[in-house]
């Protein structure tokens, strides 16, 4: 399980596109050591044996670079029989600071920090608890009215709820092409 970022190296399947692969390994070789891969690789090794699997996360990093994360499997809620096809609801913590800063992205943020600022804040409860869900809804969960051009149809999606015991608040909501949990 012990992969370091020289084992890494992509083959041309015919002849002719040897010079692509060499230029295509150069520019990878070059991405690995500026986003510290190996890093991340050793993480990966040391979390499958500990744990028997490993989930990894494609996102972007704050100048919009690709970044891969491990994920922590204390904060991930899935169905690791069948991974690829069920929902993944990833719990963060984050201060209200930290949700003010999403403002320009995330709807209903002062809602979020309501569920937190009523009877019962205390320093326990400084973080407030954001699910991000992905997976494949009915198309009517993109909709803040619930209503879908067609119905039974399903799309893969993102969400972001802020959630205090049975209460939810709705942040975010993006149709996706392709999961970002690997």
């Amino acid at each position: 399980t012990d992969i370091d970022t020289k084992d890494i190296v992509v083959e041309a399947d015919n002849e002719q596109s040897y010079d692509k692969s060499f230029l295509f390994n150069h520019e990878i070789q070059q991405w690995m050591k500026q986003a510290n891969f190996s890093k991340t690789l050793n993480e990966m090794g040391e979390i499958r044996a500990r744990y028997g699997g490993v989930i990894i996360k494609k996102c972007k990093d704050e100048d919009g670079e690709l970044d891969i994360e491990v994920v922590d499997w204390k904060n991930v809620i899935c169905d690791p029989a069948d991974f690829d096809s069920s929902p993944v609801i990833e719990k963060h913590f984050l201060t209200p600071a930290e949700i003010y800063e999403k403002e320009d992205v995330w709807d209903n943020i002062t809602d979020a920090v309501g569920l937190y600022a009523k009877r019962g804040y205390t320093k326990v409860d400084e973080r407030i608890e954001v699910w991000e869900v992905e997976g494949v809804f009915p198309e009517s969960y993109l909709s803040e009215d619930g209503e879908a051009d067609e119905k039974d149809k399903f799309t893969r999606q993102h969400h972001f709820y802020a959630v205090k015991g049975n209460k939810t608040v709705h942040l975010f909501w993006e149709e996706q092409k392709e999961s970002q949990y690997k």
